[in-house]
């Protein structure tokens, strides 16, 4: 995943003396901030630092204290880990596997991946979602010892009726 940068061109004129239009011109740039490949894997401890749903009553989503394996995703910027929901109900649900996009200082939680989801609902509108929101977890470039995420929980609302915004450190063990 690369940041968009949008630039919009008002060319009046050009020295070769060929035909100007007064159109805009508009030019997408990517911008990606290389993540080597031994980056940002391995074990890392999850540690609760906050949020969660009301109808969950504000249970980590993913526990606390949690050792996860990060890996490398499918591409450069990306990372994955499995992980259980709501360990704390007791449900004994099936591990969800999970996206992290790298990208230039910037941890975004991608959601559920690879098919897999929370199995963890509150109605029949559908399952709790993790998905990244407007506010995102951060990372040093230059040491991958500490990653903040923060994302949105229950997603809309759609299953307990409230969006949650959580917040997890991943210290690498």
């Amino acid at each position: 995943m690369a940041e968009v940068v949008n630039i919009v061109l008002n060319i009046d004129s050009v020295s070769d003396g060929g035909v100007t239009s007064t159109g805009v011109h508009s030019v997408s740039l990517s911008i990606i901030c290389p993540v080597d490949s031994a980056f940002a894997v391995g074990d890392y401890t999850l540690t609760f630092e906050g949020g969660g749903i009301a109808a969950a009553g504000n249970a980590p989503v993913w526990g606390d204290g949690t050792v996860v394996t990060l890996s490398a995703g499918a591409n450069e910027t990306g990372r994955v880990f499995t992980v259980g929901c709501y360990p704390s109900f007791g449900f004994g649900q099936p591990d969800t596997d999970y996206g992290i996009t790298l990208l230039c200082g910037l941890a975004i939680l991608n959601g559920e991946i690879n098919g897999t989801a929370t199995g963890v609902a509150c109605s029949a509108a559908g399952g709790i979602s993790l998905q990244s929101t407007t506010v995102n977890g951060a990372f040093d470039p230059t040491d991958d010892s500490v990653i903040t995420l923060i994302f949105a929980e229950d997603v809309g609302g759609v299953s307990c009726g409230a969006e949650g915004l959580t917040s997890y450190t991943l210290t690498k063990n």
